[in-house]
């Protein structure tokens, strides 16, 4: 149970719904109370009985299900893995079962989402995508064409410079750690508080800190006539 009191002294408990120690995602009840009484409640309950709690998967094993469903090598950040009793809706009934919530941050591809996994079959139940944006016109003063239009996306109130519709990610690499095949590490969005995009960035020098493999070639020199 948690407790918030707003600005006009009403105080609000939520209330979660557990069934056997694990929460049931989307079941809660919230019980509204001002000057001591409670004057409302809203929820959503979910009804089910003798439901099969085993589990087969480890968490391990749902997080590579996961990374395996949104073709996703390398995580951003690694998140704990929650085990929730999921709903899984049809179009005559609805079943609930027991599932691991795995949350899947990733660059290449962009993914930002919850993945639910049966916690008993490996199969992935359903996602929610956590980013919400949109693909707008723009315009983009570029470094040898001037003004072009491009297309951006708007995001969290601002602009970076992506295109879902084709699939398209541009990333600031001035303080990536490394380069993987996913990508560098480290990279950052370009971001505008507008979509009219003004200053060209461009690389002025870079340095090489550490070597994977060798990659100089040693030249035979070729003597020249007199």
């Amino acid at each position: 149970m948690s407790e918030k009191t707003d600005n006009y002294n009403t105080t609000h408990y939520n209330y979660q719904q557990q069934y056997k120690g694990f929460k049931v995602y989307g079941g809660s009840v919230l019980l509204h109370y001002k000057n001591g009484n409670a004057y409302a409640v809203n929820g959503k309950i979910a009804e089910f009985d003798n439901l099969d709690t085993s589990i087969v998967l480890t968490e391990a094993q749902a997080l590579n299900k996961a990374k395996a469903y949104k073709k996703v090598t390398e995580l951003i950040k690694e998140y704990p893995i929650e085990k929730v009793i999921y709903k899984i809706s049809s179009e005559n009934e609805a079943n609930y079962t027991l599932a691991y919530k795995v949350r899947i941050d990733a660059y290449q591809p962009f993914v930002m989402a919850n993945v639910f996994v049966d916690a008993k079959t490996g199969k992935v139940i359903n996602e929610i995508n956590l980013v919400a944006h949109a693909d707008v016109p723009g315009t983009a003063q570029t470094l040898y064409s001037g003004s072009q239009n491009i297309i951006c996306d708007s995001y969290s109130g601002s602009y970076r410079l992506r295109e879902s519709g084709r699939n398209i990610e541009t990333y600031n690499a001035t303080n990536a750690i490394g380069l993987t095949t996913a990508g560098f590490t480290g990279s950052t969005d370009f971001t505008s508080p507008s979509s009219s995009w003004t200053g060209v960035p461009k690389l002025s020098s870079f340095t090489i800190s550490t070597v994977a493999q060798s990659w100089w070639h040693t030249g035979e020199l070729e003597s020249i006539p007199s």
